[in-house]
Order: C-alpha cells, then structure tokens, then sequence
C-alpha cells in the first residue's frame, strides 16, 4: 500500500471550523500510518508538518486561491486518489476539474452541505445561491466522483445527487482521548453542569437550549449551569448572548483540543439538538467521553442512540427539550455507559479504517 499516494482537499482545516477539518486530518494521519503516502492541500494559514501543504489565500469569497490554482496541480498529477472535503469552494471545485482531466479516482465526501435540510437552512438568497451552484458545479462535481461518501444513512437519505454513494461514518480516536489530563476545574460543581459545543448557527439548536431554559421551573433553573462552547457570525452570536440568562448561561468561545475533552467529561449533560446533522463529531467526542445526552431525532445517529438506551432522543422542540432536561436531572437517568460501548464497538478510526481500505 505504500505506493498508493492520496491527497485530502480542503479550504480549511482550522478547528474552528468544525467536524470536516477533523475528518480530513484524522483521515490523513489515519492513511499515514497505515502506510499510505498521504498529504492535506489546503489555503490560508502555514502549517509546519510536512503533510499540510498551504497556499496562499487569495479571498474568503468561494475561498478563492490563485496560488493554489497555479500551483496544486502537480500535486494532484502526482497523485493517485483524491479525497475531496466539502463543497461551495474554488479550492473543491478547481481540484475536482485537475483531478479529472488527470484521470484520478476522485472521493467526495460533502459533510452535510447536500443535505436538502442544509440546503435550506439559510434566507431565500443563500438558499438559491447554493441551489445555482449544486444544480451546476456541484452537479458536475458529483457526476465525476468515484463515490460520494456521506457520514450516515440519515445525510445520504436526505441528500440531493445520492446516487453512486455510500456510508462510511466518522469517527473518533479514542485513545488520545481517554489520554487527556484534565486538572482545572471548568465548572461550578454546585451546579447540575450543561454543554453545549459547537458552532453558534441557527441549525445546530443554540436557541432551542435558551428557550427550552427559560421555560424551566425555578427550582430547576437555579440548580443548573449552561456553558455554551463554540463560535459563529457574530451578530447571531450577539443576538443569543442577549437572548441567554448571564446568571445561568456562560460563553466560552471557541476551544480546542484536549480542552474541549475536560469540559466533555466534567459535564453532567450534553446538549445537541440540533434541526438537521449529519454524524456530528462533537457527538462522537461526547459518547467517548461518557456524557449524558440530549439530541433530537433529525441527527444521522439517532436510531441507534435509542436502540442502545444511549441518549434521550426528542423531536425538534423546546418543550420536548425542557421536558428531557428535567427528566435527566430529577430521574437521575444516566446513558453514559451505553453510549461509550457505541464509540468503542463502531466509531473509532481503527474500525472505519477497514471501510475505506476496501474503497481505494
């Protein structure tokens, strides 16, 4: 296998930005190891390790690089398979176009961004915007893709331009993270502890939480702590931090790394409900690391969640979620344990390694 060189595309790969940043890098350092020859071409920030090659960024609009258009192509001739990470960018789409005319076998793996719910999930002119550019570029890019990969049942359902595709879900490395030390204390520990992680945007349910916790019982409410972890556009993010209780809700920004474990572990509840989503990555991190969680059922791994008794699964709906939030804390009901074994049995690297080996 070490002959096979591979190559991930992706705009970005800083860990603000989310589960695909974390997939490719897990992918590249995945394959790496395995004894594949594999590198990350990327725009924007310099990176030190020989296996992130950057280019200089030209526009945050379409993430825009003549630098890469210049000089990615030797890259991608090179090569023998491409990995491609995401849509709605010129650094996908510019490599999808040299990696077909070079003959390549081509994976596009679109995290979400053909999910109709996704498609959707903005104002009317990003909404057409988005459907112009899959009904043409994204059209063409599917069309010349070996297989779309998507993360979960759920994303390849719901999503536009399925056909030739399969599942192979995300995962996480549990070693490393049953590895972290975690000595500062990150929480009120007179307080039932709630998390949230992620990006602050109207799909992910930031809202919903806020809602749903301003609807509880005082008694409950002044037992609890909402940390909220994560970042977004930042009059969206204004509007929640003027919508959320300071007494109870606390804002962190974005974290990283071994940080966002700790808080993970040290929580008693972890919230994710979100309107539409793929197999989240701060879903899986959260199961590794033993939580107690509330989701809805618009997630890509919600069936499974309430067939292994491993999260209280809900509708989209504040009630519902106040309703599970309460529950949680005066039933003591904890399905930490269940969804530890879920990560452990299926959704770690060394397992969905064999998934993909099978692929290329």
């Amino acid at each position: 296998m070490s002959s096979v060189k591979i190559i991930h595309v992706i705009p970005y790969i800083g860990s603000e930005y989310g589960g695909p940043p974390y997939v490719a890098k897990s992918l590249n350092d995945l394959f790496n190891e395995k004894g594949f020859k594999s590198i990350i071409l990327t725009v924007g920030e310099e990176y030190k390790k020989a296996e992130i090659v950057s280019f200089k960024l030209s526009s945050k609009t379409f993430w825009f690089s003549f630098n890469f258009m210049l000089r990615s192509n030797r890259y991608i001739k090179n090569c023998d398979i491409v990995f491609v990470h995401g849509l709605y960018s010129f650094v996908s789409l510019w490599s999808s176009l040299i990696a077909f005319i070079f003959g390549k076998k081509i994976f596009l793996l679109p995290h979400g961004m053909l999910d109709k719910h996704s498609i959707n999930s903005s104002n009317f002119i990003k909404n057409m915007e988005r459907k112009i550019f899959l009904y043409s570029f994204g059209y063409f890019q599917a069309k010349i893709s070996k297989r779309i990969i998507f993360n979960s049942k759920k994303e390849q359902t719901n999503s536009t331009f399925n056909k030739n595709s399969i599942v192979i879900p995300n995962g996480v490395d549990l070693g490393a993270i049953e590895r972290v030390k975690c000595d500062e204390e990150l929480f009120n520990n007179d307080k039932v502890k709630l998390f949230y992680l992620g990006r602050i945007n109207p799909i992910k349910g930031v809202e919903l939480i806020i809602d749903a916790i301003d609807n509880l019982e005082d008694d409950i409410r002044n037992k609890i702590e909402l940390v909220i972890a994560g970042s977004g556009r930042g009059e969206y993010v204004r509007y929640i931090q003027n919508k959320s209780e300071k007494s109870i809700v606390r804002f962190v920004g974005h974290i990283d790394e071994h940080k966002k474990y700790c808080y993970l572990r040290q929580c008693d509840i972890y919230l994710q409900p979100s309107f539409t989503e793929g197999l989240s990555i701060s879903m899986l991190e959260a199961l590794a690391c033993r939580v107690n969680m509330i989701t809805t059922n618009r997630v890509g791994l919600y069936e499974e969640l309430i067939y292994n008794d491993a999260a209280e699964v809900i509708n989209y709906d504040k009630n519902e979620l106040k309703t599970a939030i309460e529950k949680l804390i005066i039933r003591k009901i904890n399905h930490s344990s269940n969804g530890y074994k879920i990560i452990r049995d299926k959704y770690n690297w060394d397992i969905i390694f064999q998934e993909y080996k099978q692929i290329i």
